[in-house]
């Protein structure tokens, strides 16, 4: 896991309702977090896949979160 994302360009970063699904239902490892509840993943076509089909109950989770 990489303690300092900010220098790498191509990720993603979400709360954690998103990181659970992401990472318990696609299987997508956690590239780095922040203590303030800040996930990054790297992107790829299989993350892309997989954010489009997240079911509404999540985002709608989701939108009450702080990024």
């Amino acid at each position: 896991m990489i303690l300092n994302p900010d220098f790498i360009k191509n990720k993603y970063k979400c709360g954690e309702s998103i990181k659970n699904y992401l990472v318990f239902q696609c299987g997508i490892p956690i590239l780095s977090h922040d203590g303030a509840g800040k996930y990054y993943f790297s992107k790829s076509e299989k993350l892309d896949k997989c954010i489009n089909k997240i079911p509404l109950g999540i985002k709608i989770r989701a939108l009450f979160e702080k990024i």
